[in-house]
């Protein structure tokens, strides 16, 4: 099997300075991060300069929202990336581990025909795991053939 390339797909609206940190992490961790800065403003530009040393770096000049950052990426990654190619979104504020975008990247290259879901705290909330349930039962099940367990 062909090696895929694994690639982080990072919205940044205002990020911390943190960002320079995770985007070496995920360098170390062998992913190529696509940033996209949406919109921050001037007062960020010098920090995704420095998010450029580790990072390709794409830029809306006002904020789309984080939708379009990532359709933004995609569509970058589709036009200059050879495939094959794995895809994983981490937030620039942290929240996500590197570690767990590897496993991410991981559980996709094992199975090719399915689209990989995580989640920090699944049935932590009352409301999101029947609800995310539901929507996987709808959306995403007639697509893959995986039942909802």
């Amino acid at each position: 099997m062909t090696q895929s390339t694994r690639i982080a797909l990072i919205p940044a609206y205002k990020p911390e300075l943190l960002l320079t940190d995770l985007l070496s992490d995920v360098r170390e961790a062998g992913l190529q991060a696509v940033v996209v800065d949406d919109g921050g403003g001037p007062e960020f530009a010098d920090l995704f300069r420095q998010a450029a040393e580790f990072a390709i770096v794409l830029t809306h000049p006002e904020n789309h929202g984080k939708g379009r950052a990532i359709k933004t990426r995609l569509e970058y990654i589709g036009k200059y990336f050879k495939a094959p190619y794995t895809v994983v979104t981490i937030d620039a504020d942290g929240q996500h581990r590197v570690s767990d975008a590897v496993r991410m990247c991981e559980a996709a290259e094992r199975r090719l025909d399915a689209l990989i879901l995580g989640s920090r705290g699944a049935g932590k909330h009352p409301v999101e795991k029947p609800v995310g349930k539901r929507h996987h039962a709808v959306c995403v099940q007639p697509f893959n053939g995986i039942a909802c367990a």
